[in-house]
């Protein structure tokens, strides 16, 4: 599977995890943050994409502006 393709799956996830949930009589609501990480076409070895993921994951958790 290629990144970007990968990429647009896990928006899609993101996307329905953050719905809100009516469970009774509260709301619950669910987010996701998803890093991702090619191998073997963008890294070299598997330490160097683990870096990479764990980066893309960080990334992922900073605050948007939108």
């Amino acid at each position: 599977m290629r990144l970007e393709h990968a990429a647009n799956h896990t928006q899609l996830l993101a996307d329905h995890l953050h719905q809100l949930f009516d469970q009774r009589e509260n709301r619950l609501s669910c987010r996701a943050s998803i890093g991702l990480a090619g191998y073997p076409d963008h890294h070299r070895d598997a330490p160097e994409m683990l870096k990479a993921a764990d980066m893309a994951l960080h990334r992922a958790k900073m605050p948007r502006a939108n």
